[in-house]
Formats: structure tokens, C-alpha cells, sequence
């Protein structure tokens, strides 16, 4: 996943803060070999590859705020997804004792100021995550994301709102259509907005329709599973997985088939 570090000349904000301690303490080593102190960790959303590593970064910068939504502290405070168990189990070596929570929160539409960096803040609800937060740099020209786009990989789409996401990106594709600044995503590379939020899109769009495909007697069996999984690899070729989860493809058709049902009243 992305860590994004934002730098003006009195110092750098960290949007994000992996998964792991071990990954952690090398984006503290990259904000040290800056030589700027660290003004801010923001977090985008409460899944754990996204603040797995922070208390690597705050063992590094102790005092540092943490900033996030009302909505993603509560998840991470409470665990009320289970993902910190399950990354707790995953990778027991690797992860803290107790995950910190942020100690700051903002609100949709605020506007944070770090020094000269400017980040305003848009919150766009349930998809991918319970919450998710956007950070736009209008000075900078970018929109960092979250997990609203992962860039050419295979999505986390287990929480089963395949619907809400597709959504989120119409709403913020007319939000930012005049600005259209440089996408700056959860996963994967950084580029185009109307390309990536395009490709992020059509990527649910077919899973949801192949996935519909195969369900249209109501029942969905592994064979289908298998099926709609080599339909789609033969689509999304050679793309790597936003989660340590190797049956992640599977897992995804799963969930959303479950959404469907529930669309449909079957």
C-alpha cells in the first residue's frame, strides 16, 4: 500500500502509515533522511494496512498528532471490523500490542494547514471501507484518495458495498471534473484522474456483471466461482493483491454475490 509524504520547507505530512512495524520504521527512515520533523500523520480510512505501521512512525516522531474522521477513529479504537485481530494472527511479529488511535479528527469540507501545505478534506461515506477520507492539495494539484482507487490491482471488496463504491467514484469524478488533479491512490502507482477513477470503476462494474452472470439461478457454487475467476484474470491480467489474502479474487466474488442477492431480494 501508499504511504504519500507531502514536504514544504518547515516540514512533512504523512498520509498513511502501512501495515506493518517493519515497514513503518522505514517510512520514519525516509521522513528522517529529509531532515524535517514530521507535523501530521492523516489516515484515510480504518483498515489496518493503513495504520499497521504507526506506532513505528510515533516511536520515531513521539508527539506527532494523528489526525481522521470521527467514523475511522471509532473503528480503530473498537476493532468493530476485526481487522486488527486478523492482521494480529497474520502477523504476530510485526504488528503492535495495541494499534494507537488517532488523537485528532476533522470533518468533511475542513480545510488543514501544515505549515504551507494545504489539504482539504472530503468525506465520501461507505465503499471499500466503512469510511474513507480524501485529502485534496489544491496548491499541489492532487487528490489523494485512499482506497477510493487501487491502481491497477486487485481491490478489497469483502465488506460487500461494490454498489456504494461505484458511487463514490461518480460523485467524486463530477466533484473534481474541473480540477481534475493527479490521482494519488491507496495502491498502485499514482496518475491520471479520469483514467484511474475510469479503470477503478469498470473494475467493479465487471465483477459485479460476471459475478451476476453466474448467479442468475440464485446460487452461486465454487465451480462458478472458478469460472468467473478465469473470466476475469483473462480480463485483469497479472495484477497484484491489495491484501495479504491469497484467495482475495475468490473472497471478492463471494461478497458480491452475497450484494447482489440482497439487491434483488433472492
Amino acid at each position: 500500500m501508499n504511504s504519500w509524504l507531502i514536504e514544504d520547507t518547515s516540514g512533512v505530512v504523512l498520509i498513511d502509515a502501512q501495515r506493518v512495524l517493519s515497514v513503518g520504521r522505514e517510512v520514519a527512515a525516509a521522513i528522517q533522511a529529509i531532515g524535517k520533523p514530521l507535523k501530521a500523520v492523516l489516515i484515510t480510512h480504518p483498515h489496518p494496512d493503513h495504520f499497521g505501521g504507526l506506532s513505528a512512525v510515533l516511536e520515531a516522531f513521539p508527539g506527532t498528532p494523528v489526525y481522521s474522521s470521527p467514523e475511522t477513529r471509532k473503528v480503530i479504537e473498537t476493532d468493530s471490523n476485526g481487522l486488527q485481530t486478523a492482521t494480529r494472527k497474520a502477523v504476530p511479529q510485526d504488528t503492535p500490542q495495541a494499534f494507537p488511535a488517532p488523537d485528532h479528527t476533522f470533518s468533511d469540507g475542513e480545510t488543514l494547514l501544515f505549515g504551507r501545505i494545504e489539504l482539504v478534506v472530503s468525506e465520501i461515506g461507505p465503499g471499500e471501507s466503512e469510511a474513507m477520507s480524501m485529502f485534496h492539495a489544491p496548491g499541489a494539484d492532487a487528490l489523494f484518495t485512499g482506497d477510493l482507487v487501487a491502481n491497477d490491482m486487485t481491490s478489497f471488496v469483502l465488506e460487500g458495498r461494490s454498489s456504494a463504491w461505484i458511487a463514490q467514484i461518480d460523485r467524486v469524478a463530477r466533484a473534481f471534473q474541473a480540477a481534475s488533479p493527479r490521482l494519488y491512490p491507496g495502491h498502485g502507482e499514482a496518475g491520471s484522474f479520469t483514467s484511474l477513477l475510469s479503470n477503478q470503476r469498470q473494475w467493479l462494474v465487471d465483477l459485479r456483471e460476471m459475478t451476476r452472470a453466474r448467479i442468475s439461478d440464485g446460487e452461486l457454487s465454487d465451480r462458478d466461482i472458478d469460472i468467473i475467476k478465469e473470466e476475469f484474470e483473462a480480463r485483469y491480467q497479472n495484477r497484484q493483491i491489495v491484501a495479504e489474502i491469497a484467495t482475495l479474487l475468490a473472497l471478492n466474488i463471494q461478497a458480491v454475490a452475497e450484494e447482489l442477492s440482497k439487491e434483488t431480494g433472492s
